[in-house]
């Protein structure tokens, strides 16, 4: 009898173990792609912070700037 209790216990450990390896993997794997967006959106927002404000696009060059010169009365004009 005792030999079923302790092979029930050894089975039993055995399960959780697996199970336990098991989602320690799926979470190492959840990191390694989180890690992996991360960089790629940091890269992203690099790039984006170095343009910033350049404007240049596959149409040309285009400026945000308020022309001063301009006699006409309306506020925030843009110059393409």
């Amino acid at each position: 009898m005792s030999f079923w209790i302790a092979g029930a216990i050894v089975v039993s450990t055995t399960a959780v173990h697996l199970q336990t390896q098991k989602a320690q993997k799926k979470a190492q794997k959840k990191a390694e792609e989180d890690a992996l967006e991360n960089e790629k959106q940091a890269r992203k927002a690099e790039v984006f912070g170095e343009t910033e404000g350049l404007g240049v696009g596959s149409l040309g060059k285009i400026s945000l700037e308020v022309d001063d010169e301009e006699e006409d009365k309306r506020v925030g004009k843009v110059r393409i």
